[in-house]
This record gives structure tokens, sequence and C-alpha cells, in this order.
């Protein structure tokens, strides 16, 4: 790696967001609070919500690099895109297990599934929410790790790398904190499943330039699994639980490498 500041930004994130955490569960554990507390609440969500923006925040002070918090604030307020990619997100979210369900129903006529989805307009109360309950977090994955990563390896072995930090830094949610969904959940599957959304949001990236838009695609994600499109977070591998994973990976391989192999064109064409 070229960028040790990448290893520090990392370090931090995970001091922050793990060191909060764990408190938090002493704290749980010892009695002195329950998952209402508001100690406990502002552990949870300094930890998870803030700990990645901070860390970054953090790096580019010991950086004193005018440049690169230059960039940062312009990707991090770069609203300026195509309208559709704010339509985006919804549109892939929701209809990525719509199809699955469909598929699998067409598998497996004996044992057909349903959704069990809330109304839409619900997303309308949850996307607000969700930018703090992991929006936030993209202040420092697309807005500081995915950049540093992509100056050293493609975008397919940027988003393997980037998915796997990701998902391990969620470790504490699915052992020590009962009121999380992650808890006691099936974190394998949920790894694959992380990888797969971080395909997708490392070809938004791309696109885009915008961590702004990975804002939105992060909060557009919790928002559409909370009235129930998504099986992300299952303790139970299913054939649909598993095409929705699979969709999602196939489909961001496949738009990285069309990504990658237009951008090579145009390197050799210059």
């Amino acid at each position: 790696m070229k960028n040790k500041l990448l290893y520090i930004q990392l370090f931090l994130t995970f001091i922050i967001t793990w060191g909060c955490w764990i408190t938090a569960w002493c704290l749980l554990k010892e009695g002195i609070v329950n998952t209402s507390n508001p100690i406990y609440l502002s552990l949870f969500g300094i930890g998870g919500a803030f700990g990645p923006g901070l860390a970054t925040w953090l790096v580019l002070r010991i950086a004193k690099d005018k440049n690169s918090y230059k960039n940062y604030i312009s990707s991090l307020i770069k609203w300026r895109v195509n309208i559709l990619w704010y339509i985006l997100p919804f549109a892939v979210y929701i209809g990525v297990p719509f199809l699955s369900s469909l598929l699998v129903n067409f598998i497996n006529v004996g044992n057909p599934i349903s959704l069990k989805i809330q109304p839409l307009y619900m997303l309308i109360m949850y996307f607000p929410i969700m930018i703090i309950g992991g929006g936030l977090e993209e202040l420092g994955w697309r807005g500081f790790v995915l950049p540093e990563l992509l100056k050293s390896f493609s975008p397919i072995i940027s988003s393997l790398i980037l998915g796997v930090i990701w998902a391990i830094w969620h470790l504490p949610l699915f052992y020590l904190l009962p009121h999380t969904s992650q808890y006691a959940m099936n974190f394998p599957f949920y790894l694959c499943g992380v990888i797969g959304i971080t395909f997708m949001m490392t070809w938004v990236y791309i696109k885009t330039q915008s961590t702004l838009l990975s804002i939105i695609y992060h909060a557009a994600f919790n928002s559409v699994f909370s009235i129930g499109f998504s099986t992300l977070v299952t303790d139970k591998v299913t054939t649909f639980n598993g095409i929705v994973v699979v969709v999602h990976i196939v489909l961001g391989i496949v738009l990285l490498f069309r990504t990658q192999r237009h951008a090579a064109v145009s390197n050799h064409s210059c």
C-alpha cells in the first residue's frame, strides 16, 4: 500500500467504533445500563455512525494536505449528477429482492414465498433516520478508504478488500449487542451480502465521484431493508436469500468489469 494514512485511518476507525461498542457491552453486562439507556445508545451511535468519519477527519488533520482535504469536501458535497443516480438505489434494492422472489416461486412452485413488505411511503420516514443509522459511515468508507484503495488496486479487488473490512467492522454487533439486527445472525452469509453491495457502491462512486451519493445509497439500502425487501441480515440461508446475494455480486462485478474495461480502452486510446 502506497499510502500509510490508510492504515492509520482503518486502525482509528476500529479503535473508535469497537471501543464504543465494547464499552457499551461492558456497561450492559454489568447491569449499569440497559439497551434504552441514553449512555448506551450514545456509545452505540457514536461508534457506528461517526467512527469511520471521525477517523477520516483525524487522518486528514494528521496529513495536513490541503489538496486532500479539498478533494474530500468536494466529493462530500457533490450533488449535481444525473437525477437517475438518485433513483437507482431504490430501484436496485427493491427490484433485486422482488425479482428474486419471482424466480424462487418459479423454481419452487410447491412452496411459494411472499415478501412481507410495509407500504412504500414508509421509506419517507425511514430514509432520514438511516442517513444517521448507516449513511454517515460513508464519510470513511467511500469518502476515504475506497479512493485510497483504488490508487493501488483495481475496482474489483478494491471492492473485495473494502467489503471484507466493512463486514468485519460490524462483528461486535453479531456477538455483543443484543438489540441490533445483526445479533446472532449468520456472519459468513452477511459477509457475502456486504461484498455484493460493496461492488455496487464502488461502481456508483467511480461513476459519480460523490461521497454524498454513497451516503444516499447506504441509507437507501437500510431503508428498503427496514420495510421488508431485503434479507441480507438473516440466520437462515434460504434459496431466496442466496439468490438476492448472488444477483448483487454478479451485477456489481459486471458493472465494475465494464467500467474497468472502458477505462483501459480510454487510456489506451490516449
